[in-house]
């Protein structure tokens, strides 16, 4: 009798440890893959998260060598602009020099090369070369030339110091003729200096 509750005891206790290894072993196999599982979809979602930043590393840094270039190029840009303007005379500079020579081109189409050898003329003679000189000088002066297209010289004087005046009109208006002041220029000749309408003439 005892025998066989100590036979039936021990299969009992047999049965009770199987299923406790049973069940530990499903435990150990559920758990591990659990952890499989969790680690598997850690590194997914860690590797979609790193792509993107790989993404946009890219073209950002392709986009701040863009900006880069952009800035050298813009900064090149505006030193030839400083170049050129500093190059580039400004234009009142121009404006001096043209009227300059504009002064100087007109200065010689109003002088009268002399062919006199006296330094400082002062023969008013009519006929004279040094009359001959200042006619010429006032014809240059202003387009009139006494006798001609009804032009007439009313008067040719000493106008001071290696100076002369001359008084001359167009034809149709003789009431009003111009008044022509003239110097004399060493080694070179007569130069009109000024030419000016006259309200009226005391000559005539």
């Amino acid at each position: 009798m005892s025998k066989r509750y100590e036979n039936r005891k021990s299969r009992r206790i047999n049965r009770l440890l199987n299923i406790a290894i049973a069940v530990v072993s499903v435990l150990i196999v559920v758990l591990g893959v659990t952890l499989v599982t969790h680690w598997m979809s850690s590194n997914t979602q860690q590797a979609s998260n790193n792509e993107p930043e790989k993404e946009n590393n890219g073209p950002a840094l392709v986009e701040d060598g863009k900006d880069e270039d952009k800035q050298a190029s813009a900064n090149v840009d505006a030193r030839a602009e400083e170049e050129e303007e500093k190059e580039k005379p400004s234009e009142s500079e121009e404006t001096e020099e043209e009227k300059e020579e504009e002064e100087e081109t007109t200065s010689e189409e109003k002088q009268v090369e002399t062919a006199q050898e006296n330094p400082t003329p002062n023969d008013f003679t009519m006929g004279s070369q040094n009359w001959n000189e200042m006619e010429e000088a006032v014809y240059l002066g202003t387009n009139l030339r006494d006798g001609v297209n009804g032009a007439i010289l009313w008067r040719l004087e000493n106008g001071g110091s290696s100076a002369a005046r001359a008084v001359i009109s167009a034809a149709g208006s003789h009431d009003t003729p111009q008044e022509v002041q003239l110097k004399w220029v060493d080694g070179v000749g007569w130069e009109v200096t000024s030419v000016e309408q006259m309200t009226s003439n005391p000559y005539r």
